[in-house]
């Protein structure tokens, strides 16, 4: 809590995914939200009850994140294993799974661009390329881009369109303009 006392005392240790986003879930069980090391996810109550989930065996590097993908109110299950983009639905369901044919991707990040429109970001670490892929595992059109660190979409000027601003390989930052 805010005075630093313990808030939520776990009934069992739980260990966090290196490259697992911690997210909070406000559905109507509110938990905490992360990935373990084997892919497991662990949504922690806020009476320290565990509920785990298994969506199948995942590398100790995978990445994880938690957020609604397709605007429905409900988080989806976003996994990046082995070149693969994997997202799921609140039920466990699999949506799609994405082959990048590259080994080294980072990611996923969360892009809310409106209230119809929210993407997911991956990139490329060995190629140096960006991608925004959208509810349906599609890569947006004009993507992959140049780039080769995550990345941030923001409004920066008064002009229509937003821009995207990537670190380069060779220590610039780019800015792309994206016209909606």
């Amino acid at each position: 809590d805010r005075s630093g006392n313990k808030r939520i005392n776990l009934k069992e240790p739980v260990r966090r995914a290196t490259n697992s986003a911690i997210r909070f879930n406000s559905g109507k069980n509110p938990a905490i939200i992360f990935s373990s090391p084997d892919g497991t996810v662990n949504s922690i109550s806020f009476n320290g009850t565990i509920e785990k989930l298994s969506f199948g065996k995942f590398s100790e590097n995978h990445s994880f994140n938690f957020y609604d993908v397709n605007g429905d109110g409900s988080g989806e299950y976003i996994f990046i294993d082995e070149g693969k983009l994997y997202l799921y639905d609140k039920d466990k369901k699999e949506i799609f799974v994405k082959d990048f044919g590259a080994t080294d991707l980072a990611g996923p990040l969360e892009f809310v661009l409106s209230d119809t429109n929210r993407e997911i970001g991956v990139f490329d670490t060995s190629k140096n390329l960006i991608y925004l892929i959208n509810k349906s595992g599609d890569t947006v059109n004009g993507f992959p881009l140049s780039g080769a660190t995550m990345f941030s979409i923001i409004k920066l000027t008064d002009q229509p369109g937003l821009n995207l601003v990537v670190g380069s390989a060779d220590g610039f930052l780019y800015n792309y303009r994206i016209i909606n």
